[in-house]
């Protein structure tokens, strides 16, 4: 075994070592999953994919007993293909929680792993790639994406430019040809990252394969082998989405869309996961769970070496890197400029200049751009900063559905830890290996590496229990399903831990969760939120719902109890049981649901 490749292979044991150490709650508990949240969507899609391909040879991306009796397109949401389908064989050996926790453990070593290999190729030093590939793998926005089985796979980005990077450097075919494939498992792992990385791939080419000294048919030859490689594997899942793509409802909110934005500032807070101060940061800087979406720093090590390389590293190997950086930041700051997440920066003006400037947006929105939406996010106090990512949610096909802008920071991720790799490299040779021994060099990096592990460290996980089963639905299981049920107040029922008692209790499920068919099925059926008037008894019995479920407990105690007031006027509402905090209602069809008792 040659020297290169006895250092891929101790690199690679090291990161499985990492993660395992990292993540060890999942491993003494394997059979939990890891958080809670998004958490149990995705372990329901692991379930699903495999018993649609195995046991009932259904298609998995519709779910007939979600949003009964229409049924649920899953191509609302991500299907995650790279994980549910690559792993609907390990999912039928060991269970979908299982196998949540073998992809969360492998995500987290391979995406270290495939950093070492992108940054050892770029900078030719493997003290380098490893540096990088433990800024990589420990980000705080890695951490945070536990609950997202799709956006804690974040390995394919830097395997997929380490590839185009070796066919820059050999011009071999079969890199482009590997290149491609692992381009098609990033876009099929998250329609995010789909995007996100044929930007990324953009500015490589732009400043990496023009500029190579390979023969122009050679890249023609590799530029068609990864493009045809992508489209052939991931056309097939694209397909799916066509229809509901076209869908005017299926867009974002503007205000939404610039809710979920980052601020600058998000780039420079330290690790929110830290065990020694990352509560005080969680307290201090981001407060409800919800905000740790906004945590996108790259910590002190990053930052310095990244710097380093920008004042002393050859500018034209900084410069694709750096642009990364630039484009993950521009994006992920949203639809206008965010100096503080949540606060639009605005530059002061006169009442009419700023009256004249909203007018100016609001025609382009509602007139010239693709959505026809109108401008909702101009200021009274002054000018509102539109930023690219206005201009593409207008102009550019499919941005309008993008939701979270925050997550084009894991573009900037791939920059910032590439760029430190390189500037660590840098000061080594200027700094420390003209004035120190070989082992005085070797405990410069080892000292590096630490400091860089224990200001990135993560708290351990808390396992949940996968299957939750509320009193109501150990009730449920033992009645056999007549029709459907629904769940009262509908907040109560947009939760991801739905999914889990969807399995305990076995009923088709009215209302449902999902990342975006939610509020579209309420535009659609807009009397769902006047429960228990007439027109929305109306509606549910003609789905034949048989069951209607009133969450009583925090937080939806007061919209309950107001709720359970107007039912109790209803004469078509005949109380069941209670079970727990649920109370549980007949809706029986043959007796009239208006007008409502005195």
């Amino acid at each position: 075994m040659g020297k290169r490749s006895l250092q891929t292979a101790l690199a690679f044991l090291l990161f499985c070592d990492l993660a395992l150490v990292v993540l060890h709650p999942l491993v003494w508990n394997i059979d939990r999953l890891p958080a809670g949240g998004d958490a149990y969507e995705y372990a329901w899609k692991l379930w699903w994919v495999q018993e649609s391909l195995f046991r009932t040879h259904r298609s998995p991306w519709f779910a007939p007993q979600l949003y009964y009796p229409f049924g649920y397109n899953l191509c609302y949401g991500e299907i995650t293909p790279a994980n549910t389908v690559l792993a609907a064989p390990l999912t039928y050996l060991l269970g979908e929680v299982v196998t949540y926790n073998i992809i969360v453990l492998l995500s987290t070593a391979l995406s270290g792993f495939g950093t070492f290999l992108l940054v050892r190729e770029v900078t030719g030093s493997a003290r380098a790639g490893l540096l990088s590939g433990v800024l990589f793998a420990l980000t705080p926005y890695r951490r945070v994406r536990l609950v997202h089985l799709n956006l804690i796979s974040t390995q394919w980005l830097p395997l997929y430019l380490y590839f185009l990077e070796r066919f820059l450097r050999t011009s071999k075919q079969r890199y482009a040809l590997t290149a491609g494939l692992t381009f098609g498992l990033n876009s099929l792992t998250s329609w995010y990252y789909a995007v996100i990385g044929a930007a990324i791939g953009i500015v490589w080419y732009a400043f990496r394969l023009r500029n190579s000294e390979i023969h122009p048919k050679r890249i023609r030859t590799g530029i068609a082998l990864f493009t045809l490689t992508t489209i052939v594997l991931v056309a097939p899942f694209l397909l799916p989405y066509l229809p509901i793509i076209r869908m005017p409802s299926w867009t974002t909110p503007l205000k939404f869309a610039d809710k979920f934005s980052a601020g600058l500032v998000d780039y420079a807070l330290p690790n929110p996961f830290n065990p020694l101060w990352g509560n005080f940061v969680r307290q201090r800087a981001f407060g409800s769970g919800d905000e740790l979406e906004f945590a996108l720093g790259w910590g002190i090590v990053s930052w310095t070496f990244g710097l380093y390389a920008l004042r002393r590293e050859n500018r034209t190997r900084a410069a694709p890197w750096l642009t990364m950086v630039f484009l993950g930041v521009t994006f992920s700051l949203g639809p206008t400029f965010h100096l503080i997440r949540g606060i639009r920066l605005t530059i002061p003006a006169p009442s009419s200049v700023t009256t004249a400037w909203n007018r100016l947006l609001n025609f382009i929105s509602l007139h010239l751009s693709l959505l026809h939406e109108p401008f909702v996010l101009g200021a009274t106090d002054g000018l509102v900063i539109p930023m690219p990512a206005l201009l593409m949610r207008w102009f550019v096909p499919i941005m309008g559905k993008m939701r979270t802008w925050t997550r084009w920071g894991v573009a900037a991720l791939v920059g910032a830890t590439t760029l430190a790799g390189q500037g660590a490299l840098t000061w080594h040779r200027r700094e420390t290996a003209p004035n120190r021994s070989r082992l005085g060099r070797q405990m410069v990096w080892t000292l590096v590496v630490g400091i860089a592990l224990m200001e990135l460290w993560w708290c351990p996980p808390s396992p949940h229990d996968p299957y939750p089963v509320r009193p109501v639905d150990r009730w449920l299981s033992r009645q056999e399903p007549a029709g459907a049920i629904i769940q009262y107040p509908l907040s109560s029922a947009v939760q991801p831990i739905q999914f889990a008692y969807s399995r305990a209790h076995k009923w088709p499920m009215a209302y449902a969760y999902g990342s975006y068919f939610p509020f579209i099925f309420v535009r659609r059926h807009p009397e769902l939120l006047d429960f228990p008037a007439p027109s929305a008894l109306s509606t549910l019995k003609s789905w034949n719902v048989w069951y209607v479920l009133v969450e009583t407990g925090p937080p939806y105690t007061q919209e309950a109890e107001r709720l359970l007031d107007r039912i109790a006027r209803v004469p078509c509402l005949q109380k069941v049981t209670t079970q727990g905090t649920i109370e549980v209602y007949r809706l029986v069809a043959s007796l009239p649901c208006g007008p409502e008792r005195p």
